[in-house]
């Protein structure tokens, strides 16, 4: 059975390790975020890291330990925390972002409550090599750009202090070469310095691109980047998926325009705002009410009938 504990100094070393680096920064200067662990059978089984504000309940983070998922423990987890949230700190519906790679165990948890969703600008594009080399965009040669595994680690270090002063370290930084296909990510330089980077991924006959920023608003830094990937995977089949992540409209529509993709097509699967209202927590304690007033009154005519 899934119990709700608040994360002390006590306990969390326990639930510590459930929460990703960027979610842990977040809770380091917000003040308004809380943090609750799930309990399964008194030992430590997830996470919920929430921002308070009432009447609203924002969960930055919601984690389950693969071993326990499938099980109900989840929604268990769910369900008191929304308890918990309504009586005691008068909030009246959860937001939640649902993503747009792997969101479907999520609905899945949600689906039997009260929920709606809308749109968000994060999206993920799942699309293929050849599709990508057949684009007209990208048919000119990379003039500017080198590999990951080519730029200088001092220029590479100093590139991510940068990226991180501007807001966009949306990946470990510094970047780790060996995380990725250093081969096949694009830098793009200018004056002889980093201005944009384009990270690869290999996974099981797989290609994403799983981080993609740049310095300048110019759309030919990464054009000149993805002419290079395209260059670089010259050897690859057509059929190779190439998948990748991104976080606004403007980024959405140059590449849907680079990869010669509408932007309504279908390989554009965008990440959900989901917001549950939980009035239903009072519909469902009313009907509870109402099925031992009836229990009560069925035991005085049974005690009539005798």
């Amino acid at each position: 059975m899934a119990t709700i504990v608040h994360i002390s100094e006590k306990n969390v070393g326990l639930f510590l390790p459930m929460i990703p680096d960027y979610i842990k920064e977040e809770i380091m200067t917000d003040e308004d975020i809380l943090l609750f662990g799930i309990e399964d059978d008194e030992a430590a089984a997830g996470v919920c890291v929430a921002r308070l504000i009432a009447p609203e309940a924002h969960i930055l983070w919601y984690y389950l330990h693969e071993s326990l998922r499938g099980m109900g423990i989840g929604l268990a987890g769910f369900m008191e925390l929304s308890e918990l949230f309504k009586s005691n700190y008068g909030v009246d519906f959860i937001t939640m972002g649902i993503p747009a790679e792997g969101g479907e165990k999520i609905e899945r948890m949600i689906g039997g409550l009260p929920v709606t969703t809308g749109s968000l600008p994060e999206c993920h594009i799942s699309t293929t090599v050849g599709k990508m080399r057949s684009s007209k965009r990208l048919s000119a040669a990379s003039k500017n750009s080198i590999s990951l595994l080519e730029l200088d680690e001092k220029k590479l270090r100093a590139f991510c202090g940068e990226l991180k002063n501007k807001g966009l370290d949306l990946v470990p930084m510094p970047i780790d070469k060996k995380a990725y296909a250093a081969n096949l990510s694009a830098v793009c330089m200018k004056e002889d310095m980093p201005v944009g980077i384009l990270l690869i991924s290999k996974d099981e006959g797989s290609l994403s691109i799983p981080y993609l920023a740049t310095l300048t608003q110019s759309p030919t830094v990464l054009n000149d980047m993805m002419c290079f990937v395209k260059e670089k995977t010259m050897r690859l089949r057509d059929d190779v998926p190439l998948s990748m992540n991104l976080v606004d409209k403007k980024l959405k529509k140059i590449v849907s325009v680079f990869l010669d993709i509408k932007e309504d097509d279908e390989a554009f699967i965008h990440s959900k705002r989901a917001v549950i209202d939980l009035s239903f927590l009072e519909e469902a304690e009313d009907e509870v009410k109402n099925q031992i007033l009836l229990w009560e009154e069925l035991r005085k005519y049974e005690g009539r009938a005798v």
